[in-house]
């Protein structure tokens, strides 16, 4: 895909006045592609994981805290491990590989999506094909560990988080159906490394109320964050009671809400991520504000 691409501008005789041969063409070639593969296959992947990261309970929208340079390859590729990491795994587990294009072929053929096969040659050909596959078969991998060990997502050794503030706005007395704001701030002394930021609800019917968001490296310095929480379900995805779905009802009670910095993802088992800090704020839905399901 992106060799043909490459090739492509390579044979390009629109612009006589540059010359280049060999190694500088080849170059040039590659930045044309990685530009053309950023602007289209990673903004289409983006959007789609954007959808995708509100699954638990679409009330509940979390802030991007951190945004990324222009050309950053790193949240691109993290959008794409999410998608297609488990199936890439299965590919290169069973089929042998000699290139980039043979690989991103096969998942872009497997998945019937040609953006996954465009940005999976794009990352394999910033290591290499033998290092990618050495990679994608490491054990504990996540999306991100795995972007780092591509060498895409920057790794912080001794990074470190501390929340300063959680708040919940209004704290008490909210009729169901409104609209919370929870607003955040943290500080680090050492910078931090590519993790994430998640926000937890404990609810009564005991349904997860969760949302997380990629936080690239930071340097030292203070930071802040926001979120915001509708305890209205009606028009919210995944939530049908006459097919039987199951439904956050915002009963009447204290809700706590709490708030992780991550290294790496909040709930990885990989031996380089932890929890930065942790923090919990609450409010409440007294019972004679709430109506139940709404």
């Amino acid at each position: 895909m992106l060799d043909r691409i490459a090739a492509v501008a390579g044979n390009s005789s629109s612009s006589p006045s540059l010359s280049l041969s060999g190694a500088g063409m080849k170059c040039a070639s590659y930045i044309f592609a990685a530009f053309a593969v950023l602007l289209t296959a990673g903004h289409a992947l983006a959007v789609h994981h954007e959808r995708q990261s509100r699954a638990s309970y679409d009330g509940l929208i979390l802030s991007s805290p951190v945004q990324s340079p222009t050309f950053d390859l790193c949240p691109t590729c993290i959008d794409f491990s999410s998608q297609a990491l488990g199936r890439l795994r299965e590919i290169v587990l069973h089929h042998g590989f000699e290139t980039c294009a043979a690989v991103s072929d096969a998942l872009a053929a497997h998945t019937g999506n040609r953006d996954l096969g465009l940005v999976c040659n794009l990352l394999c050909a910033h290591v290499g094909v033998g290092q990618f596959l050495e990679v994608i078969e490491h054990p504990k991998l996540d999306p991100i560990n795995f972007c780092e060990l591509l060498g895409v997502c920057r790794m912080v050794k001794n990074g470190d988080a501390k929340i300063t503030s959680l708040e919940v706005h209004p704290a008490s007395g909210h009729q169901a159906g409104k609209m919370f704001a929870i607003a955040y701030s943290w500080t680090t002394m050492n910078g931090t490394g590519t993790g994430q930021i998640a926000m937890d609800i404990a609810t009564d019917d005991k349904l997860p109320v969760h949302s997380s968001a990629l936080s690239m490296p930071r340097k030292p310095g203070s930071y802040a964050g926001a979120a915001s929480l509708s305890t209205d379900t009606s028009g919210l995805g995944g939530c049908d009671a006459s097919q039987g779905g199951a439904c956050q009802q915002w009963l009447p009670g204290v809700y706590q809400v709490k708030l992780s910095i991550c290294n790496g993802e909040c709930d990885s088992s990989h031996p380089r991520d932890n929890v930065y800090d942790t923090a919990e704020a609450s409010f409440k839905i007294p019972a004679e504000a709430s109506t139940g399901r709404v």
